[in-house]
Formats: C-alpha cells, sequence, structure tokens
C-alpha cells in the first residue's frame, strides 16, 4: 500500500513541476504547451490507474479441499471458481459442511455464510463472505460480499 501513495505523490509532484516549467517557458506555439500538459495529465491518470490494479490484483485457483481447510484468510482465491463452477448448486446442506467444512462458517435460516478473508482492493477493510443459500435444504445461490 505503502508504495503505491508514492508512486501517486511522486507522479503528482513530477506533473505538476513539468506543468509550472512548461507554462513559464514562452513556447513559440500553444500546440506544443496543449501536446505537452495533456500527455503529463495522460501519465499521471495512467499510473495512478496501474497502482489500482496492481494493488487490486490476486490469483485465481481452482477449488482444492485442503487449501481451503488449512488457509482460511486465502479462500477468496477459490470463491470465484466455486461460483462460477457451480459446484454447490443442487448439494444439500449435508454435502456443503462435508465439502467446506466447519471452519470460519455461520449457519442463518437457509444460509450458511465461510470467512474467505480479504480480498485485496484499494478500500476492502472487511473480510468478505462467501453465501450459499439454500431452499428446502438444497443449494440455490452462492454468492460473494464485504461483510
Amino acid at each position: 500500500m505503502i508504495y503505491i501513495i508514492i508512486i501517486l505523490i511522486l507522479s503528482v509532484i513530477l506533473s505538476l513541476k513539468y506543468n509550472k516549467t512548461l507554462l513559464s517557458i514562452n513556447l513559440k506555439s500553444k500546440v506544443y504547451k496543449i501536446t505537452f500538459i495533456s500527455f503529463s495529465t495522460l501519465v499521471l491518470v495512467g499510473s495512478i490507474l496501474f497502482s489500482v490494479y496492481i494493488y487490486s490484483y490476486y490469483p485465481r485457483i481452482s477449488f482444492n479441499k485442503k487449501v481451503w481447510d488449512t488457509e482460511v484468510l486465502e479462500r477468496y482465491q477459490m470463491s470465484r471458481d466455486i461460483i462460477e463452477k457451480k459446484i454447490l448448486i443442487g448439494k444439500s446442506k449435508q454435502e456443503v459442511i462435508q465439502l467446506l467444512g466447519t471452519k470460519e462458517f455461520y449457519v442463518f435460516n437457509n444460509k450458511i455464510m465461510y470467512t474467505i478473508g480479504h480480498i485485496p482492493g484499494l478500500f476492502n477493510i472487511d473480510p468478505n463472505i462467501l453465501c450459499v443459500e439454500l431452499e428446502n435444504n438444497i443449494v440455490v445461490r452462492v454468492s460473494q460480499y464485504e461483510s
């Protein structure tokens, strides 16, 4: 996180410095000024977007029961696989508990919720939850959200 802040501060300082320098220089054409200001702004915005992308990237892996049971705070890496491949859809409550285990899980009415850790992101401060919704003890929906 500190690296991103440093990159952003340096980008702003360099952009402001070059824009001031450019404005104080008497160039022959306003086109050069506009081009330079546009280019420096583009570089600044590009570096900000690149920094956000780097900070929010995380590897996605296929569901693995052993990893799910041992790496509770890294479960978010497998949650997309569980949702997209519909691994739990159609399973009973007992089958879900047998597959995903009882570590860091909660049961509320017709929902089973598993803590999956913090998904890397710029403003992610709360842990994320994998929510398994049941109807008549059968899984009908699986979603993920920030708690």
